[in-house]
């Protein structure tokens, strides 16, 4: 039986994960510079977590022994991030969303494997249903992009570990859902920057423009959809910390395909992605 606590934020955690979907969406097409965009994202979430923290009159908990442990963990999250950007440049956001039905069994199969846990033949036929979706929705997809399709693989596959990992840690190394934030994105925040250098990501880009076009005026609908996601990847790292102690990994996953229905729909009226029934019933 879930607790009130537990209804309460898997549905701040489904709105915020919606919300930041249709927000990449956007700031993705004004700052196609994946590497700084989530880079940017991860830096603004420490400002306003430590901010959060000093308000409250205390601060993190975090050590130096925690932060070298979450390593892994952070370059997993790194990977989620760049990931989900890159496919969002490519593939429609309810492409984005259809890919990760694939996640629920991925973990399912991961949990009985590491930790031995059974899924009923309830649930196991619903992930199979889910998987069996994405089949239909990928054979009628009207934006198929094979690049676009290889990074939303590469989002479900980093997505599985990640969520694996961290509720391992939530157990091993006791820490509140906004230290685990935090170490997740102060070393987000470095991490992104280096791999886009190494890549080639922000060859030729001029900071000083980028910076003037987000945060001066005149401000545009994408400045706003920049500093929106920023928001929103605070509120998502907190929530998705927060439930993945309250869930199963299993059941995190299952939450996260909720968010499915409005972002196809508000992606489409927002972004103009192409669908047709056949797709519809995939999703």
């Amino acid at each position: 039986m879930l607790s009130l606590s537990a209804v309460i934020h898997g549905v701040l955690f489904c709105a915020a994960s919606v919300g930041m979907t249709l927000a990449n969406k956007a700031a993705s097409k004004a700052l196609p510079y994946t590497y700084l965009l989530t880079a940017t994202q991860a830096f603004a979430s420490v400002l306003v977590i430590v901010v959060y923290l000093k308000s409250c009159g205390g601060g993190s908990k975090l050590t130096f022994n925690n932060l070298i442990s979450w390593l892994p963990a952070a370059f997993l999250f790194s990977g989620c991030l760049f990931s989900s950007m890159e496919a969002l440049r490519l593939v429609s956001v309810a492409t984005m969303m259809v890919f990760r039905n694939a996640n629920a069994v991925l973990v399912a199969i991961a949990e009985r494997i590491v930790w031995g846990k059974s899924t009923s033949a309830g649930s196991t036929m619903g992930m199979l249903v889910c998987v069996a979706g994405t089949v239909v929705y990928g054979l009628n997809d009207l934006t198929f992009d094979q690049t676009g399709y290889f990074w939303c693989t590469v989002n479900v596959l980093f997505i599985a570990s990640n969520s694996m990992l961290v509720k391992h840690f939530n157990s091993k190394l006791s820490l509140a859902p906004w230290d685990m934030s935090l170490a997740n994105n102060i070393e987000a925040a470095l991490m992104l920057p280096l791999l886009g250098a190494i890549s080639g990501n922000l060859h030729g880009y001029d900071f000083m423009v980028a910076f003037e076009k987000v945060f001066l005026p005149p401000y545009t609908f994408a400045d706003l959809s920049i500093v929106t996601s920023m928001v929103l990847s605070t509120f998502l790292s907190v929530m998705g910390m927060k439930c993945q102690s309250l869930f199963s990994v299993t059941a995190y996953i299952v939450l996260n395909n909720f968010n499915k229905l409005p972002a196809l729909v508000l992606g489409a009226l927002l972004f103009r992605d192409d669908l047709n029934p056949t797709m519809i019933v995939g999703v």
